[in-house]
């Protein structure tokens, strides 16, 4: 798989990171940023795995005129993180606040409330 993913970096496929099993007993939600560091792991730089996870796959979707990007206008819910994914894409799973429909929600907050801010 690692080789695939690898040609197809290569031959420039445009990649989307995401999945649907979250939240399920073998996929926890809190393990969701694994994905992206497993794609910088096989070679994709992480600057390229955010935009998958964000813009990529809200095009993909049909739904980059609503969400995917930070514009005006759009809807968002927002991750902030403790330290610079960019630099260190493990950064991802040190969320510092998440802000879901305009309210911050600290992460002390949604501890035992996964599945009430899980889109």
């Amino acid at each position: 798989m690692r080789e695939d993913f690898a040609k197809g970096l290569k031959a420039g496929v445009k990649f989307v990171i995401g999945t649907d099993l979250i939240g399920y007993p073998t996929h926890p939600q809190d393990q969701a940023a694994k994905e992206f560091e497993l794609a910088v792991e096989w070679g994709m730089d992480p600057e390229t795995a955010i935009v998958a996870g964000t813009k990529r796959g809200a095009e993909v979707l049909g739904l980059d005129h609503e969400i995917g990007t930070i514009e005006i206008g759009k809807k968002a819910d927002l991750i902030a993180f403790v330290g610079d994914p960019i630099a260190d894409i493990t950064a991802l799973q040190t969320v510092d606040f998440v802000m879901k429909d305009g309210q911050v929600v600290k992460s002390e907050t949604m501890k035992g409330k996964k599945k009430e801010y899980a889109r």
